[in-house]
């Protein structure tokens, strides 16, 4: 691959828009999070939450000129941070009432995000494994 093509695919990203990354990154940081052993998966909507506050931001501003970015920052931050908030949990719901479902019928995907604790028995999605 041609940095070329990694070019047009990062631009071809980014054009989906502020609120679509924000949801697919948030998706993914919780699969992250939900990997690691000692990480209790009670708390992933807290994480993809904040995630999603912290993103959003960030990305509308360098996305200004779609948005209208006209007022102070302040103001900017009052409207982007609670979207940003709703999209990173919006994206945990999506995931935890669709996706898990999903990831459940199709057996290449429930065997390719299978968590398995010592003994190398199945855990539930909301089960962290114990270590």
């Amino acid at each position: 691959m041609t940095p070329q093509e990694i070019e047009g695919w990062v631009k071809a990203i980014m054009n989906l828009g502020s609120p679509v990354f924000t949801i697919v990154a948030c998706i993914g940081i919780g699969y992250f999070f939900r990997a690691i052993p000692k990480f209790n998966n009670e708390w992933l909507w807290v994480v993809c939450g904040i995630a999603g506050a912290i993103m959003f931001p960030v990305l509308a501003y360098a996305h200004r000129e779609m948005y209208g970015f006209d007022e102070g920052l302040a103001v900017w931050l009052v409207r982007t941070i609670p979207m940003g908030l709703i999209l990173g949990m919006g994206a945990w719901a999506v995931h935890d009432k669709i996706l898990s479902k999903i990831e459940n019928k199709l057996p290449i995907l429930k065997n390719f995000v299978a968590f398995v604790d010592k003994t190398g028995k199945q855990l539930p999605p909301s089960s962290p494994p114990e270590v």
